[in-house]
């Protein structure tokens, strides 16, 4: 007989909730997130406005997913509420590069001297700005965000050439929930 490990999540007052099987739909503030959990040991259901999550295991991996499962909805709660940004720097010493967003691409031009343009891919409804030497990454979705930030610094790394001497590259300086300021 396999035990099931049993927990509610309260999520904040206006949200709509929607769950089946192993996908969940949170909606707050006119803003949506859909999550999927690809594990056969998850159950999800709405009773009472409240999210219930079943694992069906009662050992140290059903609380490990448990856990993991409760922090992935704590984080769509804070990204519905608040949101999250990334900022990067735009760093270069020899070659003035240019950084542009065109159709959900960042675009980097004249990287290192380079003659091809370096492209990195945004994800999802992610909002990316770049101001000056300043890329600032936003969002609801922090997988989304996050990888976004991600792909911009991957593609930046300078190849076939001494990185002591060749610096250069976008680099992530701040990550986090949105300031309530902004």
């Amino acid at each position: 007989m396999v035990k099931e490990i049993i927990e509610e999540i309260s999520l904040p007052e206006g949200a709509n909730i929607a769950a089946k099987k192993d996908e969940v739909e949170i909606t707050l503030n006119g803003k949506t997130i859909k999550k999927k959990f690809n594990s056969g040991r998850i159950e999800l259901e709405v009773k009472n406005g409240k999210l219930i999550i079943k694992v069906k295991e009662h050992k140290r991996r059903g609380l490990a997913l448990m856990n993991t499962v409760k922090k992935i909805i704590k984080n769509i709660e804070i990204g519905l509420t608040k949101g999250y940004e990334y900022k990067l720097s735009v760093v270069y010493t020899h070659f003035p590069m240019t950084v542009k967003v065109q159709n959900k691409v960042l675009e980097i031009g004249n990287f290192t001297g380079e003659k091809t343009i370096r492209r990195a891919k945004i994800l999802g409804d992610t909002k990316v700005t770049v101001k000056g030497k300043e890329v600032v990454v936003e969002g609801v979705n922090k997988e989304d965000v996050s990888l976004t930030a991600s792909n911009i610094e991957n593609i930046s790394k300078v190849r076939g050439k001494d990185i002591r001497v060749f610096q250069d590259g976008i680099y992530i300086t701040k990550k986090g929930e949105k300031d309530a300021s902004n």
